[in-house]
């Protein structure tokens, strides 16, 4: 277990090692990937309690690097806002990266939504509308300039690939988006049009559209090193969300199976497939989940732990889940709390990360940092907490 603070001491990963670190700091989910030679890409983006910034520029800064020189692709899976959060500022840092969000996200309806939120005070919607309209101000600034520096992705699209020749480690390197489908695309619009804010409607929270069947799934390969980034994609109909990449998998498969298993929407049964695990991903694999708590809200369940380590003995979660360190409190409340039986838990969760680095013909090499741990240490902890 080692804290943000000892990144500086390990250094960057050496030009022919990959590395995937997944940050998830109980609320929020962000992905860096270095796939050799000093070349990087970024899924998404978060924050962390007491860090400035996006978790990315931060751990780009801990380790030396220049996120303006590395970075080569920035990916921005959906428009949740545990997502999202600081995605504008990343993308700022990050000028020379392509741009890449869901083609569903670029649409005309879409756009126009944005700008109605921007603009309506009908609807709240979190940071997710002011992060997004930067975004696209952002594309809309490279597009008139002819910069071609930015992409929509869509089931079965190349995001991004480079020669074994060009990378230090000599394999190839191949990045491909798995969702969103194209009736997926249309659903979503519908969905969106429903939501539209208008003068005169009654004032009310703007929730994310559920389910969701729009994420940025991806496969990555980087020569015998191969990662299935599953985001927050859902299964609804046979045909949408997995069940689409499923059956566009079945008829002409993305690539090999995965070693390395991002479980998507923070290990919840809506984002569970058994036939991903079984057509995807190879048997007993590493998994790893950023947990999800806001209220009494709470991912993954304990049906969802016990699903994910039955077929991963090797699965890990990002963060605690907070509550089994209890605050030390006056005497006199402590007093208070025990004589009427009352019990109270934190909701912050302890930050951490999870890292994974591999050579070409080697094992993955697995790094827990902070309070990042093993996915079945989640249950023993939630049990001790209802006893303590």
């Amino acid at each position: 277990m080692m804290p943000f603070s000892e990144l500086a001491k390990i250094g960057p990963p050496a030009p022919d090692e990959v590395e995937v670190t997944i940050f998830g700091p109980n609320f929020g989910e962000c992905i860096i990937v270095h796939f050799g030679s000093n070349r990087w890409f970024v899924i998404d983006s978060c924050s962390y309690p007491g860090i400035p910034g996006p978790a990315a520029l931060h751990y780009f800064k801990q380790l030396g690097l220049d996120a303006s020189s590395v970075v080569e692709r920035v990916i921005v899976t959906h428009w949740h806002d545990d997502h999202c959060k600081g995605i504008s500022e990343l993308v700022a840092a990050c000028p020379n990266a392509s741009i890449w969000i869901a083609s569903a996200l670029t649409s005309h309806e879409f756009i126009k939504f944005v700008q109605r939120l921007s603009k309506n005070k009908t609807a709240i919607a979190g940071h997710k509308a002011g992060e997004f309209s930067q975004i696209l101000e952002e594309l809309l600034k490279r597009k008139r300039a002819g910069l071609p520096t930015f992409g929509v992705a869509s089931q079965n699209m190349l995001v991004h690939q480079v020669a074994g020749q060009q990378l230090a480690h000599g394999a190839p390197f191949r990045l491909v988006a798995l969702s969103p489908s194209h009736g997926d695309h249309l659903d979503f619009l519908t969905r969106i049009a429903a939501q539209m804010p208008s003068a005169g409607k009654q004032k009310g929270s703007l929730g994310s559209p559920s389910p969701n069947e729009i994420s940025i799934a991806s496969l990555v390969e980087i020569g015998d090193a191969v990662l299935l980034l599953g985001a927050d994609l859902e299964n609804s109909k046979v045909s949408s969300g997995w069940g689409a990449v499923l059956r566009a998998n079945s008829a002409t498969p993305f690539g090999a199976k995965a070693q390395v298993y991002k479980v998507p929407h923070h290990g919840s049964m809506t984002g569970h497939n058994p036939n991903v695990w079984q057509d995807m991903v190879e048997s007993d694999p590493i998994a790893v989940l950023t947990p999800w708590r806001r209220g009494r809200g709470r991912l993954p369940s304990t049906d969802g732990v016990k699903t994910i380590t039955g077929l991963a003995q090797r699965a890990f979660a990002t963060s605690d889940e907070g509550g089994t360190r209890p605050k030390k409190r006056h005497p006199s409340v402590q007093t208070f709390l025990r004589t009427n039986n009352i019990k109270v838990h934190s909701l912050q969760a302890e930050s951490g990360f999870v890292r994974l680095r591999k050579q070409q013909g080697h094992e993955w090499a697995v790094e827990l940092f902070g309070a990042a741990c093993r996915l079945s240490e989640l249950l023993r902890r939630r049990r001790s907490a209802k006893t303590s």
